[in-house]
């Protein structure tokens, strides 16, 4: 973290970066990186989107942090874009 934080995460004034699709996936149960930090960089990116994967933590390889980046990968190798996640189609009266 103070390796990107020393660099300014890469972003300076007039960055590239900030026409880049980005989609930050962090982990509710996340207790390392504190979801604060990613939203504040999240801000400064234009095309970036922020997602909360419910019962992953800071491990990558939690199983619901890797199959939803497995789906963000396959839809931006599809499309060139991170596709909005499913939102649940059942309706509750």
């Amino acid at each position: 973290m103070a390796h990107y934080l020393a660099h300014r995460c890469w972003l300076a004034d007039g960055d590239a970066l900030r026409d880049h699709p980005v989609l930050f996936l962090h982990g509710e149960l996340d207790r390392t990186c504190r979801p604060a930090a990613a939203r504040a960089v999240q801000r400064l990116l234009p095309a970036s989107r922020f997602e909360t994967v419910p019962g992953a933590g800071h491990d990558p390889f939690h199983p619901a942090m890797a199959q939803r980046m497995a789906r963000a990968l396959d839809a931006f190798a599809a499309r060139g874009r991170f596709d909005p996640p499913v939102q649940n189609a059942s309706v509750t009266p």
